[in-house]
This record gives C-alpha cells, sequence and structure tokens, in this order.
C-alpha cells in the first residue's frame, strides 16, 4: 500500500506541474443525474463516476457488470457469463449494501438484495452513474454506493441500428435500436436476443431477450412527459457450486419486468417533477444446491411499486431540492415464506447547494421510515472547487447512510445448514471521502479518490447452539483505502489504468478481515486509425483469501475488441471481432461459487443507418 501511494503522489506532483504550465483549459460538462436532478458533475460534490455509451461501444464487453469491471473502486463478482448472476461492491461493501437502479428504478430484489447488473445488455445503455461511498441522501438505503444504469435514450441525431452476431459454444445474438420523432415526441425503442451454451458436460446453456422502450412528449405549457417500459428474461445454466455448498443448479430462470412515467413542470420559482414506478421480479432455479437437499423448484417473485415527487429551485442563489418518496414491496417464495411478506418504505429530503465563485458547497438531510426498522436519518455534506487555471476539480465530503438485512437473512432456512434470524437490525455507516478528478491535458486524466468509512452494528455469519450457520450484528468494520485512475487519448492512442487498493479492518478484534479484502486493477490500450478501431483491456482481481481457501484469486482477465467501420450505400455497416477471456482462466471469487464462463470469440457485423 505505501509504494501503491508514493507512486500516485508522484505521478500526482507530475500532472500538476504539467497543468500549471500548460495554463486555462476547458472544463469537461458531463450532466449526471446522482441528485435526481440533472446537473453538471463539476457541481457535485460527491464522488461520481460516469460510464457513456461511447465508453461502452469501445470496451470488449457484453453487459453493464462488465462495464463497471473497469471503474476504480468498483467489483463485480459473477458465477458465470452474460446472463449469470452478479454480486456488486462499491469500496469494499458487501453486494446488498450497493443500492442498485434502472432509470432511477430500485432492481435490488428483496429476498437477497442482489441488484443484478448482467441482465442488462450493452446495446441498451445509454450511460451507468456510480455514486461512491454512503448515498442514502436522495436513494435512501445505500450503504457502500449507488449504480445507475440509465438505458437507452432518444437523442438527436442519433443513427438507428441493427447488429447480428454469433460466436463458438453455438452462441448468437442479435439486438437493434431504433429512433422515431416529430415536433411534439421522441421515441426510443431498443431490443435483443442472446443465445449459448458452456463447455461440453457443463450446464451452462444460457439465453437471454430484452426489450427497453424510453418517449419524451412535450404536453404544452412548459411542462413534458416521460415514459419508460422495459423487460430482461433469460436463463442460465451456472455449474457445480463448491465446498460445503456442493451440488448445482440446473437451470436458473429470472425475468426482470417495469416501467414508469414522470412528468417536468415549472412551478413556482422552480420545477417540479412527479414520478411513478412499478416493477416486478421472478426468479425460478431447478435443483437447487443438491447437497443441501432441496431437490425441488425454489421460485421468488418480488414486486415493488413507488413514486416521488421532486421540486428544484435557486433562491437567492442558494439550489434548493426537496422530495418526498414511498416505496411499497412483495416477495412471495416457495422456500421463505407460506404467506406474502410486505415491506414499505417512505422519505424526505432537501438538498441546499451555494457556489461561491469556483467553490460550491453543498449539505442534505434524509428521514426514511420502514415498516418493519422504524424510522432513520441521514446527511451529507461537502464541497468541490474548480480551478480554472489549473484543469481540475478538488472534492471533499461525508456523508452517511444505513442498509436493511435482506429478507433471506432473516427468514430463510434451508435443511441442516442455515437458520433464519428475524432479530437483525439495520446496518449503519459514516463515510468520508477527499479526491482531485483532473480535466485532459495533453491528452492525460487523472481521478484520484481516498476513502474511509466505519460500519457498526455489521451483520456477519455465526454458529448458532444447535450448530446452525446464521446472521447477526455483532461487528464493526473499518473500510479505507485509494481509488485512482489514469487515462490518456493522444494520437488515436487511448490508454487507461485504474486500480482498488484497501483494507477492511474489524475494529473489535483490531485485525484486517480475510476474505473481505477486496483489491482490483483494471488497465487497456485501443487504437484508432481512420476506420479502424481496437481495444486491448485485462482486469485483476484479488480475493486476498485464507491460505486454506479453494478460491481462486489473483488472476487477470484479457479481453480483446477490434471493429472497422465500412462505408455502404450512405449508410455505415460495422464488423467487429471480440474475445472475451482469453487466456481462459478460472475467475470464481468464491469458494462456493461455480466457474465463470470460459474464453469466448464471436464476431459481428452493424448497420447503422
Amino acid at each position: 500500500m505505501k509504494t501503491f501511494i508514493g507512486a500516485i503522489i508522484f505521478l500526482l506532483i507530475l500532472f500538476l506541474t504539467a497543468f500549471a504550465q500548460n495554463g486555462d483549459k476547458d472544463i469537461e460538462e458531463i450532466v449526471v443525474t446522482a441528485s435526481r436532478w440533472e446537473e453538471l458533475t463539476e457541481e457535485v460534490p460527491d464522488r461520481i463516476t460516469t460510464i457513456t455509451k461511447e465508453d461502452i461501444a469501445e470496451l470488449p464487453i457484453h453487459d453493464a457488470a462488465e462495464a463497471l469491471d473497469y471503474v476504480p473502486g468498483l467489483i463485480m463478482d459473477r458465477t458465470g457469463g452474460p446472463g449469470s448472476f452478479v454480486f456488486p461492491s462499491v469500496q469494499g461493501s458487501e453486494f446488498y449494501q450497493t443500492t442498485v437502479l434502472i432509470n432511477g428504478i430500485p432492481l435490488n430484489d428483496l429476498s437477497n438484495g442482489i441488484g443484478n447488473l448482467s441482465q442488462i445488455p450493452a446495446e441498451q445503455i445509454e450511460r451507468i452513474e456510480v455514486i461512491h461511498g454512503a448515498g442514502g441522501t436522495e436513494w435512501g438505503s445505500a450503504l457502500g454506493g449507488v449504480i445507475n444504469v440509465i438505458t437507452h435514450k432518444p437523442r438527436k441525431g442519433a443513427k438507428n441500428s441493427v447488429i447480428v452476431g454469433g460466436g463458438d459454444y453455438a452462441s448468437g445474438f442479435s439486438a437493434a435500436n431504433l429512433q422515431f420523432s416529430s415536433e411534439v415526441y421522441a421515441l426510443a425503442v431498443g431490443g435483443g436476443y442472446r443465445s449459448g451454451e458452456g463447455p461440453e458436460g457443463e450446464k451452462r446453456k444460457n439465453n437471454s431477450k430484452n426489450l427497453v422502450a424510453n418517449t419524451d412528449i412535450d404536453i404544452g405549457g412548459d411542462a413534458f412527459l416521460s415514459l419508460l417500459g422495459y423487460t430482461f428474461q433469460g436463463e442460465a445454466g451456472s455449474g457445480a457450486f463448491r465446498s460445503s455448498l456442493e451440488g448445482y443448479w440446473e437451470n436458473y430462470k429470472y425475468r426482470t419486468s417495469g416501467g414508469g412515467g414522470s412528468i417536468l413542470s415549472n412551478l413556482g420559482p422552480g420545477e417540479v417533477k412527479a414520478t411513478g414506478y412499478y416493477q416486478t421480479q421472478t426468479q425460478n432455479t431447478l435443483k437447487y444446491m443438491e447437497s443441501s437437499g432441496l431437490q425441488n423448484d425454489v421460485r421468488l417473485e418480488d414486486k415493488i411499486y413507488g413514486g416521488s415527487v421532486l421540486w428544484r429551485a435557486v433562491l437567492n442563489k442558494t439550489a434548493v431540492t426537496m422530495g418526498v418518496e414511498g416505496k411499497s414491496g412483495e416477495l412471495k417464495s416457495t422456500v421463505l415464506f407460506e404467506d406474502k411478506y410486505r415491506i414499505t418504505t417512505s422519505g424526505e429530503f432537501v438538498n441546499l447547494q451555494q457556489k461561491i465563485g469556483s467553490l460550491v458547497f453543498q449539505g442534505g438531510v434524509r428521514h426514511s421510515e420502514e415498516d418493519y426498522f422504524g424510522s432513520f436519518t441521514g446527511f451529507n455534506a461537502g464541497a468541490v472547487y474548480v480551478r480554472q487555471g489549473l484543469p481540475a476539480e478538488f472534492r471533499i465530503s461525508i456523508s452517511s447512510g444505513y442498509t436493511t438485512p435482506p429478507l433471506a437473512y432473516r427468514y430463510l432456512e434451508i435443511s441442516e445448514y442455515f437458520a433464519p434470524n428475524p432479530d437483525l437490525k439495520v446496518e449503519k455507516a459514516t463515510s468520508y471521502q477527499a479526491g482531485i478528478k483532473t480535466f485532459p491535458v495533453y491528452g492525460i486524466t487523472l481521478d484520484l479518490n481516498g476513502f474511509w468509512s466505519d460500519v457498526t452494528d455489521a451483520v456477519s455469519t455465526d454458529i448458532n447452539e444447535d450448530g446452525l450457520t446464521y446472521y447477526r450484528n455483532f461487528e464493526k468494520f473499518r473500510r479505507r483505502g485509494i481509488e485512482a485512475g489514469v487515462k490518456l487519448n493522444s494520437g488515436g492512442i487511448a490508454l487507461f489504468a485504474n486500480t482498488l487498493q484497501q483494507e477492511i479492518r474489524d475494529m473489535i478484534e483490531n485485525e484486517i478481515v480475510k476474505n473481505k479484502v477486496r483489491s482490483s486493477y483494471s488497465a487497456g490500450i485501443g487504437y484508432k486509425e481512420g476506420r479502424f478501431s481496437s481495444m486491448f483491456s485485462g482486469t485483476w482481481k484479488d480475493w486476498n483469501a485464507e491460505d486454506s481457501s479453494t478460491v481462486k484469486d489473483r488472476k487477470w482477465l484479457f479481453s480483446a475488441k477490434a471493429s472497422y467501420k465500412l462505408p455502404f450505400h450512405k449508410r455505415s455497416l460495422n464488423l467487429t471481432i471480440l474475445i472475451y477471456n482469453i487466456t481462459n482462466v478460472e475467475l470464481a471469487t468464491n469458494e462456493y461459487l461455480p466457474l465463470t464462463h470460459p474464453r469466448h470469440v464471436e464476431a459481428s457485423i452493424k448497420y447503422l443507418f
């Protein structure tokens, strides 16, 4: 860690010296919705990372989870290839402590708290926004961070596209994105399909399909209506489990469908946005964990619906954002409960933002009410300083958040292995962050951030008096580390390198916690010349496992992508070859999980018109 910090400090001094000699540069303008309202990232003190549609098009990836492998501070643990389960983690948090959204609609399931990002294909993504650290003031329960995937939206000048392709393991895929517009409305519709099989003898067959539609309508009187609908469906076999969970699930099926609408209009000195949404998720697993005695179907189905009313205005040079919202969920299961389980939450928040010259100050507070756990409050405060002569942003912030334990931790009972604990309490955290982000000078960009987070009432596994494993609140953790990223774009060459270096310390035992300290690296090099473009990239994950563990950590995964744009009747064709997991390494990062997707080669042709 000391060597790494020294290297980062050296790079920082080097870059700042170059910037000081280079003079004023234009600040890159990126619009984000982290505050639930569109605003420039340079005016938001929270640490936010944005992956754009253009970034995604260049990377050798299939879905949202694989795109996030290239973000500093994030780790995506997965059970297989495209369509399989993904467990997201921000700054070392547990997967259920990361709030995952799709267009602002909660994607985390009610049973295990998983926001499965692999079901969202790359072709349907407009951008991905990540809030690092406790971000619960605007979004509610979020202990580690917030990931918001924004799907394909109608854009002026955007082209229609159709793509078809296939590869080894009998894989095939297709996708289309179409746009329609008039003076009153703009509509974007996208959909696709993917299928394939795993190595012979392994239960890896998978197929998925998706459909997403977004529309913006001018309804007059300075009011606009936005509507969204989506569905993601698929099935994926995931091979053999390990360790004490030896066995397999023969087939895993999922369906996530939802939609919503919002109206934006003027109200008094500001604007008001009213939003409503509805979503259903179904998971059906066959022959799940044979060794545990569960050989019948396991079916989980949850429904979530909710809404919010937000108001934003600038009063005496102070930007004020206020909001109220409510959410209700219902879970049915063939294993966890005999009856339906319902959960209802509500919240109110207010954020104040004051800009003084090159400084922006922000503070906010939130109150939440949950029908099972009671009342909770969260806050944030921070400042961002934009130095025009030195094209960089300096940020510092403090925030608090909480996470309600997944329902499975409270009610799950699987044969002789696990026992439920309905007395679990809410986990809470306070997060501190400071960082610098520079803007392209001589083609170089630097993003450096340090974080420190104290977690109380942390949920961990224990053994009860009957010898069964169960979850309880008995630990206090401290997560701290550094996220860093460097980019270079010059002369057709693109280079990037990212890292997460961290430690998680048990503050009761005052010891570093093994199997929770996930460090990661990612790097890539790309080249563009005329109609040709290419990218070679890799990711590394270090689980820091115990010596006796069967975890296969410290493994690089390399992938490559090459494209050539061919003119075609005043349109264009993009010919692409993608090689995923070139070295065919085993990437399982949990002793219980099955092996991941093997090396995969595919080719595609994309028609833009």
